[in-house]
């Protein structure tokens, strides 16, 4: 990170509303690589963007993780036909289809009833607030589109000939008082230049970027625009479409252009940005990795839910003590083969997860729901992740899966369980929870194994990970092939590897090998042949 990025970034300590200078960090992170912490860092800004470009590359940088801010964007401002637009694309994605539908059908009546907006004007001031704060609405449509609520009209003219009328009033009082303030602003000017001293040595000032100390740090300051704009169009040469954004689900959607002045409040004239689509390019998406999988890849996928809430954000009166309906929710989901009968009732989070390993040291039990960007809308406790998809092993045999995690840890071959290793006992099936011994795995608990299971081809696979009182999370999940020569530990029990759904690269090796706990060097592959249901 060099000396103007800690510049700018100490300005936007100090404004974080503006996103002119967040903008300006993001691309020095997209031209040193940090694409993730562009993404990261365009989403925890306190409020959304107040323009259509700038929302377009929220979304460009940040792909479907972006969804909140486009809510809160389309929130404060409910007549703006692209931001609608863009939501719709976003809920497709993650699978909402009925919600993509109405918006999109508020997007064609917002179209087809406005009216073009003069240049000169300027939208109608809203109330801010926190886009991460923003509670789900109903969004409001024009009358006559089916399946939506009418929007309320009283605070408008009766007509939008009125409404033409009373905009005219308007610029003719504001055009006499912008004309009285450039006079008094010349007399202004003129007389300071008649009273005050001529100065001899004065300064240039582009932006207050960082106090002066030193004449280096002067210099520095006069040359953020000509580093920014050369910085600028390195990235956009370094970081083509396909890196800039993050596959957040295995789905692809095409992103709306903002190719026409707007009808809504923020209209911004012509501004285009290509025919780069959302998720276009390929498959080069970045890393993206956290402890509980990758956004991107072709792992299987995981999906996060908030047993606390519903899906309309009420609370469910579950809370971290409750254990017995924690463990009946998941015996439920597991009796409905994982149909949204059961987990579709509770929080979901909009982005989705590729489970690629599941190793994960002891730590805060916050982890969970920062992975899945919901960390300021879900307590870190009662939450559970679902991953799912088809599977083939490396080799044709038994197998048994082996670990275990704080707190809950189930895995489920063809709809029937096979592994217990919560913390808790929750499934009585026979031979899912048995002794494996060796050294403690996570917050000073041994592994335990599962039942030998015949695996000669594809078969789906479900995965139950979650946390219930809160606190810490931590655990693995290995497998152990029956009749395989595995190195041993000096208490007799194998040394075991990691189970994956992918070759593991060297950066994910080096923290496997810096884990608490000893993985043999060479992983499993279950290879995915299909993910998700």
């Amino acid at each position: 990170m060099d000396s103007l990025e800690l510049s700018l970034r100490s300005t936007l300590e100090e404004h974080p509303e503006n996103w002119s200078v967040r903008f300006l960090i993001i691309d020095q992170m997209l031209t040193r690589g940090a694409q993730d912490e562009a993404a990261q860092l365009a989403l925890s800004a306190p409020h959304p963007p107040e323009t259509e470009t700038d929302l377009h590359r929220v979304v460009e940088i940040a792909g479907v993780s972006a969804l909140p801010v486009v809510s809160a964007f389309v929130l404060q401002n409910p007549d703006n036909q692209y931001g609608h637009e863009l939501l719709g694309s976003l809920h497709e994605m993650t699978g909402a289809t009925d919600t993509a539908e109405a918006h999109r059908r508020v997007q064609e009546s917002l179209q087809a009833t406005s009216v073009p907006q003069s240049e000169t004007e300027q939208p109608p001031s809203l109330p801010e607030q926190p886009f991460h704060e923003a509670p789900p609405i109903d969004i409001p449509a024009p009358e006559g589109v089916p399946g939506l609520a009418a929007p309320d009209l009283s605070q408008l003219p009766e007509s939008y000939e009125d409404q033409g009328k009373s905009k005219q009033r308007t610029a003719k009082a504001t055009a006499v008082l912008v004309a009285a303030g450039v006079h008094f602003a010349i007399f202004l000017i003129a007389a300071l230049v008649i009273i005050l001293p001529r100065q001899t040595d004065e300064p240039e000032i582009i932006a207050e970027i960082a106090p002066p100390v030193k004449k280096k740090q002067e210099m520095q300051k006069k040359n953020v625009v000509k580093q920014t704009k050369k910085n600028s169009a390195s990235a956009a040469a370094a970081a083509p479409m396909a890196q800039l954004m993050r596959a957040n689900a295995v789905a692809k959607i095409a992103l709306p252009n903002v190719t026409k002045t707007s009808r809504g409040p923020l209209g911004i004239g012509d501004a285009d940005f290509g025919g780069g689509g959302f998720g276009g390019g390929g498959g080069g998406m970045g890393n993206g990795q956290t402890m509980f999988g990758s956004s991107g890849g072709g792992g299987l996928v995981g999906s996060f839910y908030d047993l606390k809430q519903d899906r309309k954000r009420k609370p469910t009166g579950i809370t971290g003590a409750s254990t017995p309906r924690f463990h009946d929710i998941m015996r439920d989901a597991a009796r409905s083969k994982f149909s949204t009968s059961v987990l579709g009732k509770y929080y979901k989070a909009p982005l989705q997860m590729s489970y690629t390993i599941l190793a994960v040291p002891t730590m805060d039990a916050n982890e969970g729901p920062t992975a899945f960007n919901v960390q300021k809308e879900v307590e870190p406790k009662a939450w559970l992740v679902h991953y799912t998809g088809r599977v083939a092993p490396p080799k044709s045999g038994k197998w048994r899966f082996v670990g275990f995690f704080d707190d809950a840890l189930v895995v489920f071959v063809n709809g029937k369980v096979v592994f217990d290793g919560s913390w808790e006992h929750c499934f009585q099936e026979p031979g899912v929870r048995q002794n494996f011994g060796g050294p403690a795995l996570a917050n000073g608990k041994q592994a335990v194994a599962g039942n030998w299971v015949d695996l000669s081809g594809p078969f789906r696979i479900d995965i139950l990970v979650g946390e219930r009182p809160g606190g810490q999370v931590g655990g693995a999940l290995m497998v152990e092939r029956q009749g395989e020569s595995y190195k041993k530990r000096g208490d007799g029990t194998p040394i075991l590897p990691i189970f994956s759904t992918i070759h593991l690269d060297s950066k994910t090796r080096s923290r496997l090998r810096d884990y608490p706990y000893e993985f043999d060097k060479d992983e499993a592959v279950f290879k995915v042949t299909s993910s998700g249901y």
